[in-house]
Parts: C-alpha cells; sequence; structure tokens
C-alpha cells in the first residue's frame, strides 16, 4: 500500500490519558486531507468533535498529555477493499495477517503505555483491547452497565486492569460508542438511542473530572446543544443564540473571529426551534457590526427576509411599531 496514508499514534507512553481507536478512513467525503499523518485527524468531522470534547485545544487541561494509539493505522476505504462484502465491518474485509500485523503493533503501545486511564473508542478497537487482554494474560475484571451481559452485542462498561492478586486497580478503560455513532445518532428528538450515547458521553465527563478536575463542552457528542465550524474551530452553545440579551453578548465575542464561511450557521438558526426571524436578525446584525461579512446567499432567501434584514441593520425595523 502507498505509506503515505500510514498515520503515526501521537503522544508519550508517560501521559495520562490513552485513547483507542480505528479510524483512519480513505473516504473523500469524510477527510479533508487524505495526507493528516497522525491518527489525530483533525480535518475529519468525527475526530475533530471527539478533540474538541477533550479539550485538548485549552491550556487548562492539554498540560496532561494525551496517548492516541490507532488499532489499524492505515487509511482504507471499504470500497476500494479487493474482496469481500462491503456491508462488512472494514477491519474484517482486511487479510488475515494484515489485521494481526497491526492488533500487535497497537498491543505493544497498550502494554507498555503508563496510563491509568483510557477511552476504548468503536467495536473494532473494544475486539482488539479484549484480544489484548487474552493474549497477554492481563489481570481483569470486566465491568457492566447492569452487572451482567444482557445480549451478544452489548459493549462493557469498563474493564479494571490489576494486579495479579486482583488487590491494585493499573488501569480503568472505559468503552464508547463509535465516533462517527455520535454523529449518526445526535438528535433533536430524544428517545432511548439518544440517552445510551448522552450516557457513553458522561463517560468522557467523569475521566475529565477526576483527571483535570473540569468538564470541557458537556453534551457536545450527544446533543445538537452547539453550532460549529470545522474551518475555524468556531463552537458557540446554542443557548447563546436563545438567550441573547445586551448582557449576554457572547455572539457578539464568537463573531468578531475570524470565520470562512457563514451559511452553516445561518442554516442552523433556522433550523433551532424557539428561534425567530427576529432573532435571527438581531444576531446576524450582531455579526455585521463586528465586521464579519456574511455569505451573500440571496438568491434562496424570502424577500421579506432580506427586506427586514436591511431595516434592521439601519435601525427601522421597529420604527412603525413606535409610532
Amino acid at each position: 500500500m502507498d505509506p503515505s496514508l500510514l498515520c503515526k499514534p501521537v503522544g508519550s507512553l508517560d501521559d495520562t490519558l490513552m485513547i483507542v481507536s480505528s479510524y483512519p478512513t480513505a473516504d473523500p467525503r469524510s477527510t479533508v486531507h487524505l495526507r493528516y499523518g497522525t491518527v489525530d485527524d483533525l480535518s475529519n468531522a468525527s475526530m475533530w468533535t471527539f478533540y474538541s470534547k477533550l479539550g485538548y485545544h485549552v491550556a487548562t487541561i492539554r498540560d496532561h498529555g494525551l496517548l492516541h494509539v490507532d488499532v489499524c493505522p492505515m487509511r482504507n476505504d471499504r470500497k476500494l477493499v479487493a474482496g469481500g462484502d462491503s456491508s462488512m465491518s472494514l477491519l474484517r474485509q482486511l487479510p488475515a495477517d494484515v489485521r494481526e500485523f497491526w492488533d500487535s503493533a497497537a498491543h505493544v503501545f497498550i502494554r507498555l503505555s503508563n496510563s491509568k486511564v483510557a477511552l476504548i473508542v468503536g467495536n473494532v478497537a473494544i475486539r482488539s483491547y479484549t484480544l489484548y487482554l487474552k493474549l497477554m494474560a492481563i489481570p481483569h475484571t470486566t465491568v457492566w452497565v447492569f452487572g451482567k451481559k444482557r445480549y451478544a452485542s452489548e459493549i462493557p462498561l469498563a474493564w479494571l486492569e490489576t494486579s495479579a492478586n486482583g488487590g491494585v486497580i493499573n488501569r480503568i478503560c472505559f468503552a464508547i460508542h463509535h465516533l462517527e455513532a455520535f454523529n449518526r445518532n445526535r438528535g433533536l428528538v430524544v428517545t432511548n438511542v439518544q440517552r445510551k450515547y448522552a450516557f457513553r458521553e458522561r463517560i468522557i465527563d467523569y475521566c475529565q473530572a477526576k483527571m483535570f478536575g473540569r468538564i470541557h463542552l458537556p453534551c457536545f457528542l450527544s446533543t445538537t446543544a452547539y453550532v460549529f465550524q470545522l474551518s475555524t474551530g468556531g463552537i458557540l452553545p446554542v443557548p447563546a443564540l436563545l438567550e441573547y440579551s445586551k448582557r449576554n453578548d457572547t455572539p457578539s465575542v464568537h463573531f468578531s473571529r475570524p470565520t470562512l464561511d457563514t451559511s452553516s450557521l445561518d442554516k442552523t438558526m433556522e433550523r433551532i426551534a424557539g428561534l425567530n426571524i427576529d432573532q435571527q436578525l438581531a444576531i446576524k446584525a450582531i455579526r455585521k457590526s463586528v465586521n464579519i461579512k456574511p455569505a451573500q446567499r440571496s438568491a434562496g432567501r424570502p424577500p421579506e427576509h432580506r427586506k427586514r434584514y436591511q431595516q434592521y441593520c439601519q435601525g427601522t425595523l421597529y420604527t412603525k411599531k413606535k409610532e
């Protein structure tokens, strides 16, 4: 294969937290930079949201460090893998010797890591980690959400790696869902599916609270409570839009930063329940006042919206009402 499609692990063996995942993709529809050379591919939407959730761009958190290991650090596109069924797990389509090689490489990093807490991300990583526990004969206890395994596909809550006599916990490893699963199941209507993913995100929150003393971006992965832009890294809580006032001027701080595109925010505001046209116009006026020009996409905008927006910017929207 092309060596440029390999992705290196990041971090140190002495870092506090370890991430074990299986994510690098060669699908140009989900990753912008296919030559991103490390596993923390921030050009990928799911990986960007995950690292934003972890808060490793925040100075008060990032000093702790993070080791990120991938169990198959080679970019693959399931549609281009020779043979096999594209509906199958991508890892199952790869030759057995390739899977075993990368599993062994990941197991070395896991074994040598001095981390006390680990997040095992997605079913493929969970399979590789449980294989590691078996092959290395690591003494451990499997913890289930309801005390016992209820069905075949259920993933554990955590694994406790212990000393030989079980008296000391050497590392606790939490299982969370694949990052793309969080994206696909995020929704405005709350069902048992959304609750399940919210529960797994609270595991990340628990790890943050224990290690860093704070929770960064609560509910970021599993809810629609944030508006974010990958191109600039901007993240804005939706309540900042709904509860806007002169005393709560969070949007102006957000809009004063450079942006590459504003159409995504415009569309998001249109979808937010409870945000009426006047509120949308007010927020857009804030954006204009701090010298960030909105995207000129007036072709698809209703005429009455364009007129009221112009009136609002000129300060004449409510003139007739006062008279």
